[in-house]
């Protein structure tokens, strides 16, 4: 499955080699090539054909490149699209507008009969449902769980907000509670954070950056990319500054003297209270450095 976190995903459209390859150079730390709305519907079985030429020139990636993921087609397409291209030892696949736990699990047996086919460990192919309609989003823990291979969820904003009637302002206050319910179902089902929405705003570099911020406080660990100019923006801010890992790991020290005292809680130098809760922020500050959000669970 997907080896480390990645804090960018960048969309690339499946059937345009010339951007894939230069995608692969954009610094994004996933690279998701994409076979569903990208693709026109008439050149779809040719983007096939042009990922696996790619990826048999190109890909896999060697140790500490880009991850590749492939967003396959909805419904039973999804299946087919997989056999077409798991020989190719992509980290998993995208699965666009996911209509309930069915295709999750069919996505998730045809992983399973690739792997067996191409003489690959078990648990090799990783899954990323797509949250494009109400009853997905309502449905996200159960998608969560639906399979071992799911790591991470994804909301389709745009797809969810033609469906709902929903005319999102710059700021997409509409919305948090979408992703909240979205960052508190991934939680529950003790997968790692959703990946962020993908934004259309790539000249407003200012207001891109703020949006970012505002996904990873409210506990997004990544985010989407459409644009190759996002992705040195998310990157950066979703890295954690070296005055934050310093400030964490003195709490973290702060909190272990205290701990070895009998205490349970100690003050720090600004006045705050540091605590098992707020030692474990830290512990999760730290983790981002090497490649894991969720270090505070190990």
């Amino acid at each position: 499955m997907g080896s480390h976190w990645c804090r960018s995903y960048l969309y690339v459209p499946g059937d345009r080699p010339d951007l894939m390859i230069k995608a692969l150079h954009r610094g994004a730390d996933a690279v998701i090539l994409d076979l569903e709305d990208a693709v026109a519907d008439t050149a779809k079985e040719a983007a096939v054909d042009c990922i696996r030429l790619f990826l048999e020139e190109y890909g896999p990636p060697s140790q500490g490149g880009a991850e590749i993921w492939i967003r396959v087609n909805s419904g039973s397409q999804a299946v087919l699209d997989i056999e077409a291209v798991a020989s190719l030892g992509v980290a998993g696949f995208c699965l666009a507008k996911v209509a309930g736990i069915d295709d999750v699990k069919a996505a998730s047996s045809a992983c399973l009969s690739a792997e067996a086919r191409l003489g690959m460990e078990h648990g090799r192919f990783s899954l990323m449902p797509l949250l494009e309609t109400g009853a997905a989003v309502m449905d996200a823990r159960a998608l969560a769980r639906a399979s071992s291979r799911v790591t991470a969820l994804q909301i389709g904003e745009a797809d969810l907000c033609a469906e709902m009637g929903i005319n999102p302002s710059p700021d997409g206050h509409e919305l948090l509670h979408v992703r909240s319910h979205v960052v508190l179902a991934s939680r529950a089902a003790n997968i790692g954070p959703p990946i962020g929405p993908v934004s259309t705003e790539y000249s407003d570099t200012a207001a891109f950056r703020a949006s970012t911020l505002d996904l990873h406080r409210l506990g997004f660990g990544s985010r989407a990319c459409i644009h190759p100019a996002q992705v040195a923006i998310v990157n950066e801010a979703l890295s954690p500054t070296d005055a934050e890992l310093v400030a964490a790991q003195k709490h973290l020290d702060q909190y272990a003297v205290a701990v070895a005292a009998g205490q349970g809680v100690v003050g720090d130098d600004a006045g705050n209270l540091i605590d098992r809760a707020t030692a474990r922020q830290s512990l999760r500050t730290l983790a981002q450095r090497s490649g894991n959000p969720n270090g505070e669970r190990a």
